[in-house]
């Protein structure tokens, strides 16, 4: 399960709109989820787009002022800890797996459906694939978020991970896809070219034993899952 690229431990959320262009009245909002240290280097991570904001960013180097930060909690529960002028407030809020586990536990899933609302790339023996199943689609999760986990939460999971896969395997099946492919460029200014990045979106249910499951699926929720997850690619969410 071991991947060997240390990951980001953060994520960058665009809006989920297919516009690509901003006007100088326009507004443009994102989210920027932190993991586990990085908490601790928000002040950085707001110095960091502001000075982009003031040099410029794109092709054309489009020119951008930061207005506010907002810490986002559970329960839809915002608090403003930068309006763009004054210091930052230490005032962040912080979501944990129990929270998330909290959300979920009440309630006794038995089929549960994903939207993919971002291009999300899965590989099956070195090729992208939209025909995924539950083992693969846990397989990515699992190491994508335990690695996280270890890396910069310094917090190992001590799963057995042949046994779990194999569950997942054996009693959770797909009953509906609708996985459709999305093709998706980036320009790498580093790379001095257009970059390939497409994915597939859509809905995918699975229906079976999932209660062990539901924990890593949630945190994916927030966390992404395979290639990209940096731009924001590998988004869904539990509908």
């Amino acid at each position: 399960m071991r991947n060997t690229q240390v990951p980001h431990p953060f994520v960058i959320e665009p809006p989920l709109e297919e516009r690509q262009r901003y006007g100088t009245e326009d507004t443009l909002s994102f989210h920027l989820i932190l993991v586990c240290r990085a908490i601790d280097y928000i002040p950085y991570f707001i110095f960091a787009f502001e000075e982009l904001g003031r040099i410029g960013i794109g092709k054309n180097r489009g020119i951008y002022k930061l207005e506010q930060v907002i810490s986002a909690g559970t329960n839809d529960s915002e608090t403003l800890i930068y309006d763009g002028k004054s210091h930052i407030r230490d005032d962040t809020q912080i979501i944990d797996l129990a929270h998330l586990i909290r959300d979920i536990s009440p309630l006794n899933y038995h089929q549960i459906t994903l939207q993919f609302l971002t291009p999300t790339r899965i590989k099956i023996r070195g090729k992208l694939t939209k025909d995924i199943d539950f083992e693969l689609l846990m397989r990515n999760l699992l190491r994508r978020l335990s690695w996280l986990a270890e890396v910069h939460c310094e917090e190992k999971w001590d799963l057995n991970w042949k046994e779990l896969l194999k569950r997942a395997h054996e009693r959770v099946k797909t009953v509906r896809s609708d996985l459709q492919w999305h093709d998706w460029e980036r320009y790498s200014k580093r790379q001095a070219k257009r970059l390939k990045m497409g994915g597939f979106l859509g809905d995918i249910t699975f229906e079976g034993d999932l209660a062990e499951f539901l924990p890593v699926i949630k945190l994916g929720e927030f966390l992404h899952v395979c290639k990209g997850t940096v731009y924001g690619m590998g988004k869904y969410e539990i509908i």
